[in-house]
């Protein structure tokens, strides 16, 4: 859509498009309630400019509509969300999508403690151990590094005798400090 368009850049003519979308059964009362709100606005004096005209349709739409079962069930799996297997980036990108329609800020404390808990644990103790992550970027750039160095020490005590003899003893030595 393009935003320059006189439908979208004044906010009445934003709200009447984007309810003139909204059509059903289930809906169509909801819809002449928004557009009646909208037409009164109008009619008293408020400017077809005003911002607030759209924000409030817009409020009003994600009071109406929003998945408040998506939110509870997002909640509930990330306390029980782990990561599974090598794959960093799913376990880090699954989270963030869950965090968001859960309704955590990936900063607060909280969300950061479950990003924590879901990580192997001796992943997470080098985390914290080497790195002191405070917030998302620190936890994520953190846990993406230790776990490639994890890989590849794996990688290498996998090739055989000739990459295990001091490779295999810095693992050990690694794995005494964790």
């Amino acid at each position: 859509m393009n935003p320059t368009v006189e439908q979208l850049a004044i906010p009445y003519q934003c709200a009447m498009t984007f309810l003139s979308y909204i059509r059903g059964p289930l809906v169509d009362d909801w819809v002449d309630e928004q557009a009646d709100w909208l037409m009164n606005q109008v009619q008293t004096g408020v400017a077809h400019a005003e911002e607030n005209l759209w924000r409030t349709i817009e409020v009003r739409f994600r009071q109406a509509y929003t998945d408040t079962v998506e939110k509870a069930k997002a909640q509930h799996q990330l306390r029980d969300f782990r990561m599974k297997g090598d794959d960093i980036d799913t376990y880090i990108s699954t989270f963030q999508n869950l965090a968001r329609k859960a309704g955590y800020t990936l900063d607060e404390n909280v969300t950061l403690g479950m990003f924590a808990d879901g990580l192997p644990p001796k992943l997470m103790v080098n985390c914290v151990k080497f790195d002191h992550p405070v917030d998302w970027n620190d936890w994520t750039n953190s846990a993406r590094l230790h776990h490639e160095e994890y890989i590849q020490l794996r990688d290498r005590l996998k090739g055989g005798p000739r990459s295990q003899g001091h490779t295999l003893l810095r693992y050990h030595r690694m794995l005494a400090l964790t």
